[in-house]
């Protein structure tokens, strides 16, 4: 009986296997044949030919079948009976479909694509209905390997590709997981758009929630850690282009990618490895003035630190100097602003960076 069960399961599993193989090749010959009759039966003069025996062999047609197939084209004997069609009609929500058959019945053929489309809340439209919307340009598809698919689209796009897909935070498989805000971010710095976006970070937030797929913190235009430092170097050089009031080198002097493209602005923070111009600059932009005491004790503060000190933490730290100083203590020592730093986490967190 073991044995008994075990070939009804194979004849089971090949029985399937044997007849969706054979739909295909069904498919594949139908292609053939209508290839050869409208172009002759020479691969090497038609290209359409050419590509339907490629796609036989890749799914392993004999190359019996295939010669058949073509032969039936070029005499003219069966594939007389295979026609071309095409159908439009609109599918649920009202996307617009456009069909293109080979079929040897057309009346039947458009009996069933009426059901189907009846069945999933669409219809069957005129001739004319639809087809206005689409544009025949072709269909090239690569092998991407491990290849950025980001890239590949920029690549497309120069070769004169007028349309590529994406998604957000590269979240899915049918556009090769190229993320949205990446590719229109650098389609914007290559000059090939010039699009508004910046609400692109609000963007990404709706469907990081919606999607349950995190943004992670060094996630590059819409991140956190997007746009910020703490290194003193990087801060002088923001600080200078704002000194002289060029906004717009301001936001390029050290990332590539403007902050005011996305919505976003540089962030210059305090950490270890901060220099004055960290100081200046954030003391600057919480309209605080830049007492020397405030710029020497916070970055002393800093430097012993092992991590970016929060806004809280320097807001306290002022609130100490300014009550010492209104009561004519000019010394605030540091152990005094020690008492205001919590202890450090065993583990820094992200904010070690730079």
């Amino acid at each position: 009986m073991g044995g008994h069960s075990h070939w009804s399961t194979i004849k089971r599993q090949k029985g399937a296997s044997d007849a969706k193989r054979g739909q295909l090749f069904t498919k594949l010959s139908k292609e053939i044949t209508v290839a050869a009759r409208e172009g002759g039966g020479d691969p090497n003069a038609n290209p359409r030919l050419r590509l339907a025996i490629d796609k036989a062999r890749e799914n392993n047609m004999a190359a019996d079948t295939i010669k058949r197939a073509i032969d039936r084209g070029a005499g003219g004997a069966e594939a007389e009976a295979l026609v071309e069609a095409t159908f439009e009609g609109y599918g649920p929500g009202g996307v617009a479909i456009l069909l293109q058959v080979v079929t040897d019945n057309r009346n039947r053929t458009v009996s069933e694509i009426r059901t189907t489309l009846a069945r999933n809340g669409g219809n069957l439209g005129e001739a004319g209905s639809v087809a206005w919307q689409f544009d025949s340009v072709g269909f090239i598809a690569l092998d991407a390997d491990d290849a950025d698919p980001d890239e590949l689209a920029l690549a497309a796009i120069d070769a004169g590709a007028d349309r590529v897909h994406a998604c957000a935070l590269g979240v899915g498989e049918r556009s090769g997981n190229t993320p949205m805000e990446i590719l229109l971010v650098n389609l914007n710095l290559a000059g090939l758009s010039d699009r508004n976006l910046t609400s692109l970070p609000e963007y990404c937030r709706v469907v990081s929630e919606a999607c349950g797929v995190p943004i992670p913190f060094n996630y590059p235009v819409v991140g956190a850690d997007s746009f910020r430092t703490a290194t003193g170097v990087h801060a002088a050089a923001v600080a200078k282009a704002m000194g002289k009031e060029d906004i717009w080198l301001a936001d390029r002097v050290y990332c590539g990618v403007p902050a005011s493209m996305v919505g976003r602005e540089q962030g210059i923070e305090i950490g270890p490895m901060s220099g004055e111009h960290n100081v200046r600059t954030w003391l600057s932009k919480h309209g605080i003035d830049s007492h020397p005491a405030f710029i020497e004790k916070i970055l002393a503060a800093a430097k012993r630190s092992d991590r970016i000190l929060s806004e809280e933490e320097i807001q306290r730290m002022i609130r100490v100097m300014r009550l010492r100083l209104g009561m004519g203590q000019t010394m605030v020592t540091d152990s005094d602003l020690e008492l205001l730093m919590p202890a450090a986490p065993a583990h820094p967190g992200p904010g070690v960076r730079r």
